[in-house]
């Protein structure tokens, strides 16, 4: 019934994940040249430098490997919607009728599109609260998503 979102034991539906192994491929990529970077130090004498800059390119490495962890699910009989960032952040509810809207937000470099975003906005108490759904993923799948999203809220497309 849906392609993006499975049901969950429950009344829930989770959102499966966007561009899965591009993040792992991306972020096992930095990590390996991390590891790399910190061999040739260990081996280098006065590379200190060295030591820290593979620090930091596993740490940029694991950071992306954290936004692999975003979960959201929608309950549809409980009108609520359900996000985490990340396995490290709490998650937070919003009810559907805090609901907004979608926004696709496109980024872009000399006239060249280099990013995207398909986010949700809400109200609450007359704070704008943004949801990131996904990043750089196809128009179409952003589509897709977004029809589902409307569909398991129950509400017309905007």
């Amino acid at each position: 019934m849906y392609t993006k979102f499975e049901q969950t034991p429950g009344d829930g539906y989770v959102m499966k994940k966007q561009g899965l192994i591009s993040i792992f491929v991306l972020g096992g990529l930095i990590g390996v040249l991390g590891i790399y970077v910190l061999a040739i130090s260990l081996n280098a004498p006065s590379s200190g430098n060295l030591v820290l800059i593979g620090l930091l390119i596993l740490l940029f490495a694991a950071f992306i490997f954290l936004g692999a962890t975003r979960k959201l699910i929608i309950y549809p009989s409980r009108k609520i919607i359900s996000y985490s960032k990340n396995f490290l952040s709490g998650t937070k509810e919003f009810s559907f009728d805090e609901f907004q809207g979608s926004l696709v937000a496109v980024t872009k470099n000399i006239g060249i599109t280099v990013g995207n975003s398909l986010i949700l906005e809400f109200n609450r108490n007359g704070k704008y609260k943004k949801i990131e759904l996904a990043r750089n993923i196809s128009a179409k799948n952003q589509r897709i998503i977004l029809e589902e999203i409307y569909q398991l809220m129950g509400i017309e497309q905007q």
